[in-house]
């Protein structure tokens, strides 16, 4: 577990498998994330983004492998959704295999990072401070 602290963050979590959005949870409650929202697919995390009464998130992280085409046009629908005032929110794309073709996709429709699971594994805390521009808490 990562034994650094980010200071408060909001993070929506988007991911159609459970499971993975649980194991993610989890992993971002050891950095001291503890505002963690859920949504399985695009339409419903831009629903709640929409709906967001608890503040904007500060951070997205969703899972592109699994949902390539939905994450993608998700993350288009936040950027050009001119009513959202957190739309230029940091998304990040989580993902099995580096992909050079996905990462261009990713990077057009104005994803802020593209990380494998396994580089975001060990780091993905010092990964997340970086996109986010946070000190410890």
């Amino acid at each position: 577990m990562d034994t650094e602290r980010l200071w408060p963050v909001r993070a929506l979590v988007v991911d159609e498998q459970e499971a993975s959005r649980s194991d993610l949870r989890v992993r971002l409650k050891g950095m001291g994330i503890v505002d963690v929202w859920e949504a399985d697919n695009g339409k419903a995390a831009l629903s709640i983004l929409r709906d967001f009464n608890c503040g904007d998130p500060d951070l997205v992280i969703c899972n592109l492998q699994v949902q390539q085409r939905d994450a993608l046009r998700f993350c288009r629908d936040v950027r050009r959704d001119k009513t959202l005032s957190c739309r230029d929110v940091p998304i990040v794309f989580l993902t099995l295999t580096e992909d050079d073709v996905l990462a261009g996709a990713a990077d057009q429709v104005g994803a802020t990072k593209v990380l494998t699971k396994r580089a975001a594994s060990g780091s993905l805390a010092q990964h997340l401070k970086r996109i986010v521009g946070g000190g410890s808490a």
